[in-house]
C-alpha cells in the first residue's frame, strides 16, 4: 500500500504551485529515506531548489521545512541550511529538531562539527550541546565543546547581566554540571565564579521551578542550585556563603548538599541521563517499517492528538473515527480560508495543514493502511497531499515531521508601533515600558499563622506591585483589592461590589505559616482572612446586565462537549489593542496581580488529572482581568455562558447568558481594529447571531464592606 499512496503523492506534488511542490517533495523525501537514500536526496535538493526560486518570506519558511528532514537524509545538505538559517530566530526551533535528527541518524561527526565550529555564537544551540557530550566517548571533544559553548555565551554577552536569560544560561549550566571535570580545575573554577557573579548582579525574578521535590519560586535561587554541585568542589566557600544567603537555596541544599549531582546519582561525568532515548543509539536511517504492537490499544490509552490548541485523546478518537479531530481541523480551515480575512501564509504551515497532517499520522499509526479512508475528509487537495505525505511516513514507520504554523505571513513593511516623535503619528504617549512586579523571596518577620496579616500598603503610590511565595510563607503587596478577590473566589471582576472608598486603595497581605504547608492550606488561609478583613458575602442583587439570546440559533459551529470524560482540552486566544490616541499611559498593575497569586511551586495534595489541571487553567484564563486596550479578535472554543464570562473581563460590564444551549461552539472573531470593546462586542453578535439587551437581573454578586480593621 505504502508505494500506490508514495507514487501518487509525487505525482500529485510535480503538477502543484511552487510552494505546495517545495514542501511536499522535501517531506516526501522523508518517506524515501526508508528504501532508497538516493531517491531521498534527490528529492530533498529539488524541493530546496524550488523553494529557492520563490520570493521571500516564503522562501525561508519553506527552506525551513527541509531542515528536518535534511538532518535524516544528508548532513552535508543539513550544514548548508543551517548556515542560511541558523540567524534567523524563527527558525530556531528547526535548527534544534534537525541536529537532534543528525544525531539520531548517526550524522554525529556532521553534528558535532557544526557545534564546534559552525554555530553562531548570538543563537548557539545550547539545548543541543548540552545533551551532545553523553554521545561522545572522548574526553578532549566533551572539553572542547564546553569550551565552545561558554566562548559562545561571552561572544554572544549571555553571561552579562544585561542578557543573561534563565532559559540559556540554565541549558549551558546543566551541561557544564555533567561534564566541568573534563576541563583543567582552574578553567572551571573561573567559570563558577563568573557565572555566580552575574547571577547574583541580576535583578530576581518569580517563576516556578520545581524538580525531584525541591521547589523554587526564585529564579536565581533555580539557577545557583543548578551550579550548586561544581561549586561545592571547586569554589566550597563561595558555596557555603551562596546557601547562607538565600533561603529557597538553604533548604533544597540540606537535602541535595551537591544540586543536581545528590539529585540524579551517577549522572555527572559521563551519564546520558538528559540525552533523549534517540541520541543514545547509532542506528541509521533506513528504518524498517513498524511492527504493528501487540498492545497497540493500551498505548493509544496514553497517547494523545495534538491540534492547534487542543490535546485530544487518541483511544477515544479511535473510537469515534476521528470525527472530533476533523471538526477541529475543518474550523481551521474555515478560519485559513475566510475571505475576510484569508491566511496569506503558505499553505504547507497553514494550521488546518498541520491539523489534517496530524490527524492523517496518528491513523496511520493505528489503523494502519485502514486511514486512508481519511483522505476524502479533507477539502482542500493541497492539504490532503500534504496529509497523504503524513500518511505514508506513518506507514513507513519514520517519524512525524515538526511543524510551523502561521497565520499571517510577516509584513515587511511593518516596523513597530508609530512614536510621537514619527511624522504623521496619532500617538499621544511615548512606548510603555512593561511593569514588572517586584520580587519577594524572604520570609516576612511575623508570627507564625493561619491568619494573614492585611495592611493598607507600605509602598509608595507610584511603586509597582510586588510578592512572593515559599512553602511556608506568602506574600502579595501593593496591590487593589478587585484583582485579588477575582483570582481568590474565582469570580469576574464585574461581579464584585467594592465601596468607593477601597477602589483605589492598595494593600499589603502576608500570610506566615507555622510550617509547610500544601497549596490549599495556603488558598484557604487566605481567602478566610479576606474574607474576615473585608467582611465578604456572597448576596443575590438585582443589577443591570447585558443580557445575551439567541433568537435563531447560534451561527457557529458546534463542538461536542469539553468536559464529557476523554474528550480533551482546547485553549485559544484573545487579542487586544492600544489606540495610538489613548490619553494616558496603559496600566498593567491589576493584570500582574495574577503572575503574583501564582502559587504553583507550592506542592498541591490535589491528585486530579492532566484534563482537570487544563480546564481550571482555562477557566482562569477566561476571568483573567482584561490587559489595557481594546479586544479585538477572539478564536476560542467557548460555550455561550463561557463567551459572556470572557466578555465581562475583556469589557468590564456583566453579561448574562440566556441562549438556553450549553453546547461548545468555535468561536473565531477578528475586529482588526475596532474603536471600542463595545464595537467588537456588536461584530461578536452579527457573526454569531446573538442579541445582546440591557435589563436588570439578579445575579450572584461578590460584596465588600469596610474592613474591620484598617
Amino acid at each position: 500500500m505504502l508505494d500506490p499512496l508514495f507514487s501518487s503523492a509525487l505525482e500529485q506534488a510535480e503538477r502543484s504551485a511552487p510552494a505546495i511542490r517545495a514542501a511536499a517533495l522535501v517531506h516526501l523525501a522523508r518517506v524515501a529515506a526508508g528504501r532508497d537514500r538516493q531517491q531521498a536526496r534527490d528529492l530533498l535538493e529539488r524541493g530546496i531548489a524550488v523553494a529557492n526560486a520563490i520570493e521571500e518570506p516564503t522562501r525561508q519558511i519553506l527552506l525551513g521545512e527541509a531542515l528536518d528532514p535534511a538532518g535524516a537524509i544528508s548532513p552535508d545538505v543539513a550544514v548548508r541550511l543551517l548556515g542560511a538559517l541558523a540567524n534567523d530566530p524563527m527558525q530556531s526551533h528547526r535548527v534544534v529538531m534537525a541536529l537532534y535528527r543528525m544525531f539520531e541518524a548517526g550524522h554525529h561527526d556532521a553534528a558535532m562539527d557544526y557545534l564546534l565550529t559552525g554555530a553562531p555564537d548570538l543563537f548557539y544551540p545550547y539545548d543541543v550541546a548540552a545533551r551532545a557530550p553523553g554521545i561522545v566517548k572522548d574526553g578532549r571533544t566533551r572539553a572542547a565543546l564546553l569550551r565552545r559553548a561558554i566562548q559562545a555565551a561571552r561572544a554572544g554577552r549571555q553571561l552579562t547581566p544585561a542578557r543573561l536569560s534563565h532559559h540559556t544560561i540554565s541549558e549551558l549550566l546543566t551541561m557544564f554540571n555533567q561534564h566541568w571535570r573534563a576541563l583543567p580545575q582552574e578553567e572551571a573554577g573561573t567559570f563558577v565564579r563568573e557565572v555566580v557573579t552575574t547571577i547574583l548582579a541580576v535583578p530576581d525574578e518569580r517563576g516556578s521551578f520545581t524538580r525531584q521535590g525541591a521547589h523554587f519560586s526564585s529564579a536565581r535561587q533555580d539557577l545557583l542550585f543548578t551550579l550548586l554541585g561544581p561549586c561545592r568542589h571547586l569554589e566550597p566557600q563561595l558555596a557555603d556563603e551562596l546557601v547562607s544567603q538565600h533561603s529557597q537555596l538553604a533548604r533544597a541544599a540540606s537535602r541535595f548538599p551537591y544540586g543536581w549531582e545528590s539529585m540524579y546519582p551517577g549522572w555527572v561525568e559521563g551519564a546520558s541521563h538528559l540525552v533523549p532515548p534517540s541520541m543514545e543509539t547509532d542506528a541509521d536511517l533506513p528504518r524498517p517499517p513498524r511492527e504493528r504492537e501487540p498492545d497497540l490499544e493500551e498505548r493509544a490509552s496514553h497517547d494523545y492528538l495534538t491540534l492547534l490548541d487542543t490535546f485530544l485523546p487518541v483511544a477515544q478518537e479511535l473510537r469515534t473515527n476521528f470525527d472530533r479531530a476533523f471538526a477541529f481541523a475543518g474550523d481551521a480551515y474555515d478560519s485559513d480560508t475566510d475571505p475576510r480575512r484569508p491566511n496569506s501564509a503558505p499553505k504547507a504551515c497553514w494550521p488546518s495543514a498541520g491539523a489534517f497532517r496530524s490527524i492523517l499520522y496518528k491513523a496511520g499509526s493505528y489503523e494502519g493502511t485502514r486511514a486512508e479512508r481519511h483522505l476524502e475528509r479533507i477539502p482542500d487537495p493541497d492539504l490532503r497531499l500534504l496529509a497523504q505525505i503524513e500518511l505514508a511516513a506513518a506507514l513507513a514507520g519514520v517519524r512525524q515531521a515538526p511543524q510551523t504554523m502561521i497565520t499571517r505571513l510577516p509584513d515587511a513593511s511593518f516596523t513597530g508601533p508609530p512614536t510621537a516623535d514619527e511624522p504623521g503619528s496619532s500617538a499621544t504617549h511615548a512606548p510603555f515600558e512593561p511593569v514588572t512586579p517586584i520580587a519577594i523571596f524572604e520570609k516576612p518577620p511575623l508570627p507564625p499563622s493561619y491568619e494573614a496579616r492585611i495592611t493598607p500598603s507600605r509602598h509608595p503610590p507610584d511603586a509597582p506591585p510586588a510578592g512572593g511565595c515559599d512553602a511556608d510563607f506568602w506574600v502579595i503587596e501593593n496591590v487593589r483589592l478587585r484583582p485579588v478577590l477575582t483570582r481568590l473566589f474565582d469570580t469576574s471582576s464585574s461581579r464584585i461590589v467594592i465601596p468607593a472608598s477601597l477602589e483605589q486603595r492598595r494593600y499589603d497581605f502576608a500570610l506566615v505559616l507555622p510550617h509547610d504547608e500544601s497549596r490549599e492550606v495556603f488558598l484557604d488561609s487566605m481567602r478566610s482572612s479576606v474574607k474576615r478583613h473585608f467582611q465578604v458575602r456572597s448576596e443575590q442583587h438585582a443589577v443591570e446586565a447585558q443580557v445575551v439570546t439567541a433568537p435563531r440559533g447560534v451561527k457557529a459551529r458546534e463542538r461536542p462537549a469539553d468536559d464529557m470524560p476523554g474528550c480533551g482540552v482546547a485553549f485559544g486566544s484573545f487579542s487586544f489593542h492600544e489606540p495610538h490616541t489613548s490619553p494616558s499611559m496603559p496600566d498593567f498593575s491589576d493584570l500582574i496581580v495574577g503572575s503574583l497569586m501564582d502559587i504553583d511551586v507550592v506542592p498541591s495534595l490535589s491528585r486530579r488529572s492532566v484534563e482537570e489541571e487544563l480546564h481550571t487553567a482555562r477557566e482562569r484564563f477566561l476571568r483573567m482581568p482584561a490587559p489595557p486596550g481594546i479586544l479585538s479578535a477572539l478564536n476560542q472554543t467557548l460555550t455561550m455562558n463561557e463567551l459572556c464570562i470572557a466578555l465581562e473581563s475583556a469589557t468590564g460590564q456583566l453579561f448574562v447568558d440566556e441562549t438556553g444551549t450549553s453546547t461548545p461552539y468555535r468561536i473565531n472573531v477578528n475586529g482588526a481594529m475596532p474603536g471600542s470593546s463595545r464595537e467588537f462586542v456588536q461584530l461578536v453578535c452579527e457573526e454569531l447571531g446573538l442579541v445582546v439587551t440591557p435589563a436588570q437581573r439578579v445575579v450572584e454578586m461578590l460584596t465588600v464592606r469596610e474592613p474591620l480593621i484598617v
